[in-house]
């Protein structure tokens, strides 16, 4: 249910919202991935798509979402920063919720095609 903001928004804010933006992107995370939910590794894929109001350009919206890669490393689901998972936009009308979201799906190794 949360979206991504723009890395303008988060450049200018005092500390403690960048660091509670980083702890909401965490207990996010952990608790979509309850251990029934959570993936067996190998991931042979991470996709980020951010369903917005507005769009941003890509250095606004990789900026943005810089907490949530942080979480989905410390997770274990992205190796590190140096591979970051794919990150794609789109409106707010195809959202699958209706409102402002951010949809992250993992693809195991196992069931990619060659």
């Amino acid at each position: 249910p949360r979206e991504i903001q723009s890395g303008n928004v988060l450049a200018y804010r005092h500390w403690r919202y960048r660091m509670n933006d980083k702890i909401a992107w965490a207990m996010l995370l952990r608790a979509a991935l309850t251990p029934s939910r959570r993936p067996a590794p190998p991931f042979a894929r991470v996709e980020i798509i951010a369903y917005r109001k507005r769009r941003l350009d890509d250095d606004n919206l990789i900026a943005g979402a810089k907490h949530l890669r942080d979480a989905l490393i410390h997770a274990g689901l992205i190796a590190d920063d140096d591979r970051d998972p794919p990150l794609a936009q789109n409106g707010v009308k195809a959202s699958p919720t209706g409102k402002p979201c951010t949809v992250i799906t993992i693809t195991p190794a196992e069931s990619t095609e060659a």
